[in-house]
């Protein structure tokens, strides 16, 4: 019985986030399919251009896959900045507020306008943002073309909450953002917050 099957412990202590030198690499990566693979249909410079939209729309907001790919352009608001997602992994709706460079992906996949075809058994959603519903193959290609290893899609919700950290932004803050269910999933990335530690261990300045 699967009962006395004894379980694989899963380590959940090491976060894997995208350092900048691998994020300037995996760019670089993107960008030159357009040259290099352009002789194949998949790599067709809107289709790369789509790609790189998805991974600013991915750092710039910490959703999770499924809660991106989706996405319907009902549930992007410009006016007010704000993704409304309907369906998450809790349960419940929230708000995913957009910063600019969400903003500026949003509108060039609106400019792009490629559309989501249909696959072999669902018919394509009406009003989906993206052109594709999972992105498995060209994520694939572009992190072994970045020489980037041990690295998933659901690590760049690990980078936003992780660079949030860095910068010194709140735990309350981050799960708010990443829609974290309670505070202790947020607090896996204390640790990464250098500005705020280095701010109170200054206290003990003999000078202050």
């Amino acid at each position: 019985p699967a009962r006395d099957v004894k379980q694989r412990r899963m380590n959940n202590g090491v976060i894997r986030w995208l350092k900048p030198e691998e994020e300037e690499r995996l760019r670089a990566a993107l960008l030159s399919h357009i040259e290099t693979k352009a002789h194949l249909a998949q790599y067709q410079e809107p289709l790369v251009r789509h790609r790189l939209c998805e991974l600013d729309v991915a750092l710039g907001t910490g959703m999770r896959k499924g809660e991106q790919y989706g996405l319907k352009w009902t549930d992007v608001d410009f006016d007010q900045r704000v993704i409304t997602l309907r369906d998450t992994k809790n349960g419940e709706s929230r708000l995913v507020y957009m910063i600019d460079d969400v903003v500026a992906a949003f509108e060039r996949l609106r400019e792009l306008n490629l559309g989501r075809r249909a696959g072999r058994n669902d018919p394509a959603p009406v009003g989906a943002v993206f052109a594709i519903g999972d992105n498995k193959k060209w994520w694939a290609q572009a992190l072994k073309d970045a020489k980037i290893e041990n690295f998933r899609w659901h690590d760049l919700r690990h980078t936003f909450c992780s660079r949030l950290a860095q910068k010194g932004v709140g735990l309350k803050v981050i799960q708010e953002a990443a829609g974290h269910k309670t505070i202790s999933m947020s607090a896996r990335y204390a640790h990464m917050d250098q500005t705020s530690l280095r701010s109170a261990l200054a206290v003990l300045n003999r000078s202050v």
